[in-house]
């Protein structure tokens, strides 16, 4: 099997080298490396230039947006899957490929690792891979596309809508897992560091509007309605248990604490 890493930047050299010498360190020799530029002024070319050796395939020109450029990289990729881990963005560990090539034998035409969200140099969270996956689920919620193997079939029939700027990873999911109802499986291995000071994070109530878009054009206003209602128990629920959970472990740290006390008195 061999996996086809699929990098976009757009004047943001210092995280591209981040991530280019990520993935050349990578131990799995079975890869495929792409490189999408949006024609960046900031010395991108050069960073692409000094690793060409390492690099499959690149490309540097105007584009569109974000998803017009990992379109791109997707009809340039030809390995069996594919992971999108753009500028910025690292892999956890070197042995990463090694670890879920062995995975790709069951066939499923998506895979979702864990993520670490890092911000600044700290991270700032920590997603597990989702087992549980629904409409639900995404209703209010998504998936980490850096910790995610696609099969490159399937991204080539489902390409990102690119009249969206922020939210057509999250589409995909939606169409992919729940509409089409594509294989999909949650593994248990700690994939990327995703750059989390990107479009997404400083756009969110852009992204809030357009995921409202999207959710108007792939379901009923019924459906919706019943998903929101849904939504709002669940979110209801969680801050119960939630609160009970804060409560449970801050006593129980004090009772702990107390303990301590009396053993070293």
């Amino acid at each position: 099997m061999i996996v086809s890493i699929i990098t976009v930047n757009f004047n943001d050299a210092v995280g591209l080298e981040r991530t280019i010498k990520s993935v050349i360190s990578q131990t799995c020799p079975k890869k495929e490396f792409i490189i999408v530029d949006g024609s960046s002024s900031d010395g991108s070319i050069d960073v692409i230039k000094k690793y060409s050796d390492s690099i499959n395939k690149w490309v540097s020109e105007p584009d569109s947006g974000i998803y017009n450029a990992m379109n791109k990289g997707i009809r340039m990729a030809t390995g069996d899957y594919c992971i999108m881990m753009n500028a910025g963005d690292v892999f956890y560990s070197d042995d990463v490929l090694e670890k879920v090539k062995g995975r790709f034998e069951t066939g499923k035409e998506i895979y979702n690792g864990n993520a670490l969200y890092v911000c600044d140099g700290k991270i700032k969270w920590y997603r597990k891979c989702q087992r549980d996956i629904s409409t639900l689920f995404f209703y209010t919620s998504s998936i980490c596309h850096q910790a995610t193997f696609i099969k490159t079939s399937l991204l080539k029939k489902l390409q990102y809508d690119e009249s969206y700027r922020m939210v057509s990873d999250w589409k995909f999911w939606v169409e992919a897992i729940c509409l089409n109802h594509v294989e999909y499986e949650a593994m248990n291995i700690d994939v990327c560091c995703f750059d989390w000071s990107g479009i997404t994070t400083k756009n969110h109530d852009l992204g809030i509007r357009e995921r409202q878009m999207v959710l108007e054009s792939l379901f009923t206003a019924a459906e919706n309605e019943k998903y929101k209602k849904l939504s709002e128990k669940k979110d209801y629920l969680k801050y119960i248990k939630d609160g009970i959970c804060f409560w449970f472990w801050y006593y129980y740290a004090c009772l702990f604490k107390i303990k301590k006390i009396r053993k070293y008195n």
